[in-house]
């Protein structure tokens, strides 16, 4: 057995999870606003430059294997047919497969009317890898500044189109089939519009598809308040063959005025997140997602599952500003996050559909730029697919050269493992300090440990980092001193663990109250385990104690997988013996709790001790 002991450590400025590769365009160029888009299909990347060549745009094609493995060479430079001044070709990109579509919000259609438009390309058009332009595209009711092509996607056979600005901000979405009238004529087939629209609700302003449902965010929309926002799902057939009927309208449960919910939307087979970067956290406005899935609440009725915000929101002014869903992965971009200089670094944040419990949605990692660089907005944008991701930044400078752009690959998500296997964690009170004590029955690739405080159990800071031992297979104990703390006041500490690839695990809150009487408190304390565990609707939780004259007080609070608090028991005037108290399964609003894992905390004014608690529905 070893043991290693650390008092306070210098902070460290980034919590990174994997191999990053930069892309820059060939002809990069001040204001090209490269990275404003991206999108990724197998082992094609596609990124926007909307302001290259004085706002006409472009958008470059990247080949995963081109020049070496995972090299990721660019293999085309994509321009409008018909390029005219301020197109912004590049506003938005999406890939699926050897089909690309390109959005040029103010291009103009036949009459020279700028409505916008969207261009198809086909990877062997022209010759093999030529990515040659196919179609383009325009609405068949297009008026000027409906700034259609602010939103494209597009998966197989089929491209949806958004023209958020359309009747005074009201919006809507186009859908297209690759050969509707004619082979590779991309027809469209219908309009989509809210069943409630209003101006300014902003409908199309993001839009994503999967198999047959189509999701399309209204961020304007304000039946919740003003600028609540909603996003609204579309089924391929609802109310006859390929009508794409409207099937839900999606609201947060919580939705307040300025949310913005429905400003990022991603869809993938029976999960979609909805991304609102207006969202409430700790009273403030820091961001959220909000994760629906088809089957809660009954057959086919999208409902609320997951609230999603960071673990570490003091740093986080945009949370849910650009979402993307693949399968169990998800990822989510903060492109303000202020966690490096002065503000808008950027940050990407990553989830597991089953991290912490079935469908929990739990947090695994956070990823910043190798190189931080303040107003490049890292994560303006974002897309996923098959075990990789693509980041936009748009706002990056190349050295002197101002706002050229970059684009990042990561291979981020095929190993997100556990590193670590815990045994133990506690904290110990001492007079104006607090000790962190934890053991590990195993370790594979563990790099360090990052030790985190806060105030208030929600926000939290680094505070520390001890370094791991990278591979080991028997137990090792670890101990970190914080002394930067006052007698009296209680401080709240979370434990991550990070590999030597980047990827970052948190484990559970605990609390301590440093005291100069500690003679004065319970000195011993047990924790039983609770029963029945997994349990459902209730469980009941027993604590020993011993050594106490008279009575005491203790809180039991319990956290989700996020680290969120989300209810505290209260053992008032107990004495020595067995105490037991049951938890419900709801919160401090006797509201349920959805299933997953929980993290129930003892805490006294002496230690913390933790166990966690498994709840199914």
């Amino acid at each position: 057995m070893r043991l290693f002991f650390l008092f306070m450590a210098t902070l460290v400025s980034g919590i990174l999870m994997a191999n990053e590769v930069k892309l820059t365009a060939s002809d990069s160029e001040t204001d090209d606003f490269f990275g404003r888009s991206v999108a990724i299909s197998g082992d094609h990347v596609i990124v926007g430059a909307p302001q290259e060549n004085a706002y006409i745009g472009s958008a470059y094609i990247y080949n995963r294997n081109l020049g070496g493995t995972n090299n990721w060479g660019e293999v085309k430079k994509l321009v409008m047919s018909d390029p005219v001044p301020t197109a912004e070709f590049g506003f938005e990109v999406s890939i699926s497969g050897d089909y690309a579509i390109v959005g040029a919000e103010r291009a103009q259609n036949a009459s020279s009317v700028m409505t916008g438009a969207a261009y198809i390309f086909y990877r062997n058009q022209g010759g093999s890898d030529n990515w040659g332009e196919l179609a383009k595209l325009v609405p068949s009711d297009g008026a000027s500044g409906d700034f259609f092509g602010s939103w494209v996607v597009i998966e197989g056979d089929i491209a949806v189109v958004g023209a958020y600005n359309k009747n005074s901000q009201t919006g809507a979405a186009y859908v297209f089939y690759r050969n509707q009238g004619g082979a590779n004529n991309w027809g469209e087939v219908k309009k989509l519009v809210a069943s409630d629209a209003e101006s300014g609700d902003s409908f199309g302003w993001d839009i994503s598809i999967s198999g047959d449902f189509i999701v399309v965010g209204a961020s304007g929309e304000d039946s919740g308040g003003n600028g609540a926002g909603a996003a609204y799902l579309f089924s391929r057939n609802q109310g006859g063959a390929d009508n794409w009927g409207e099937v839900k309208k999606l609201t947060a449960s919580d939705a307040d005025v300025l949310n913005s919910f429905g400003l990022s939307v991603s869809i993938s087979g029976s999960f979609l997140a909805v991304g609102g970067f207006g969202g409430i956290v700790s009273s403030q406005r820091r961001g959220a997602v909000y994760i629906f899935s088809q089957n809660q609440g009954g057959s086919n009725n999208w409902g609320e599952v997951k609230k999603l915000f960071p673990s570490d929101t003091s740093t986080v002014t945009s949370f849910g500003w650009d979402v993307s869903l693949d399968g169990s992965y998800l990822i989510v971009s903060d492109d303000n996050n202020m966690i490096s200089g002065p503000g808008q670094v950027g940050a990407i944040y990553g989830y597991l559909k089953n991290e912490g419990g079935t469908n929990n949605w739990g947090q695994v990692s956070k990823r910043l730029a190798d190189s931080p660089e303040t107003f490049s907005r890292h994560g303006f944008s974002i897309s996923i697919d098959d075990g990789f991701a693509v980041v936009g930044a748009p706002f990056g400078d190349d050295g002197a050269t101002l706002n050229t752009g970059a684009a990042y690959v990561y291979e981020t998500l095929s190993d997100l493992s556990l590193p670590v296997s815990l045994n133990a964690f506690e904290v110990v009170p001492g007079n104006n300090e607090v000790v962190l004590k934890w053991s590990t029955a195993s370790e594979i690739n563990n790099e360090a440990f990052i030790v985190e405080r806060a105030l208030d159990g929600q926000v939290f800071t680094q505070i520390g980092e001890v370094p791991g031992q990278g591979n080991s297979n028997q137990q090792t104990d670890y101990q970190f001193a914080d002394k930067a703390v006052r007698n009296g006041q209680r401080y709240y500490y979370r434990l991550a663990d990070r590999d030597f690839s980047g990827v970052v695990t948190y484990h559970q809150v605990l609390s301590a109250i440093p005291s100069d009487n500690p003679d004065a408190l319970p000195r011993n304390i047990l924790l039983h385990p609770n029963y029945p565990n997994p349990f459902n609707p209730s469980t009941t939780i027993r604590v020993e104690i011993a050594g106490v004259i008279g009575t005491t007080s203790i809180d039991l609070e319990i956290f989700d997988i996020s680290g969120r608090k989300v209810r505290t028991l209260a053992l008032d005037e107990v004495s020595s013996g067995i105490n037991e108290i049951t938890w419900n399964g709801r919160d401090e609003y006797d509201r349920r709790l959805p299933s997953g894992v929980y993290f129930l905390n003892l805490r006294s004014a002496a230690y913390s001790q933790t166990q966690k608690l498994l709840l199914l529905e």
